[in-house]
């Protein structure tokens, strides 16, 4: 469960989020909308623990993420959240297995799994390509890697910023149907931030955030 309250972002005399209350159920797909610059990354970012200037209340599966220390919340954003990038945010000179396997290397005691990061290279269709470099992939190839990578560690959450804005129109609804799939597999959260009218077709729920306020869509 995913409780927000009273969520406040300030960036400098611009108030980006303005008293937002909302809550997410275990397992739901959540589409998050709105116009660029409306607060969608900042919002994803406070709940992945990537930004901690807020006031207000975050609450991620019981755990109040302003009260975790630096290593806490290390292991929060390594082990219970999985990230997806507009931009893939692969390293150029690794393969696609070894990309995948990146987030092993930031976690203390934690073994990198090749097996299942061959496994979901697989679930995603890329299992003959796991060796090859980023330069070697299409973009939805490279977005795809990034959903395996997302995954390595079974997350209960996933947080996804724009992540068809780099693709055409058949690539985007290729990878939106891998995201949702794998995660109602899994019964992970997921919150998408998209303009994709596929994203909103696959989600649970729809909501919109304008001018720094959360509503949800009729």
């Amino acid at each position: 469960m995913i409780r927000v309250r009273d969520l406040v972002r300030r960036h400098g005399e611009v108030e980006v989020l303005r008293g937002i209350d909302f809550a997410i159920a275990p397992g739901e797909f959540v589409a998050l909308t709105g116009p660029s610059g409306a607060g969608k990354s900042t919002l994803l970012q406070i709940l992945g623990g990537l930004d901690r200037g807020y006031a207000g209340t975050v609450e991620v599966f019981g755990k109040d993420l302003a009260r975790l220390g630096e290593r806490e919340l290390a292991a929060y954003r390594n082990r219970e959240v999985g990230f997806v990038f507009q931009a893939f945010n692969l390293v150029e000179g690794l393969s696609a297995l070894d990309n995948v396997l990146l987030p092993a290397t930031f976690g203390r005691g934690v073994r990198a799994d090749r097996g299942r990061a061959r496994a979901l290279l697989e679930r995603v269709g890329l299992g003959a390509k796991a060796e090859r470099l980023p330069s070697e992939l299409s973009g939805g190839e490279k977005q795809r890697v990034a959903l395996a990578r997302a995954l390595l560690f079974s997350p209960r959450l996933v947080l996804a910023d724009e992540p068809t804005g780099a693709l055409d129109e058949e690539n985007a609804r290729g990878v939106i149907a891998i995201l949702c799939e794998l995660c109602r597999e899994g019964g992970i959260t997921a919150v998408v931030a998209s303009h994709e009218r596929a994203v909103r077709e696959a989600a649970d729920r729809h909501l919109v955030l304008r001018d720094g306020v959360l509503e949800e869509a009729a």
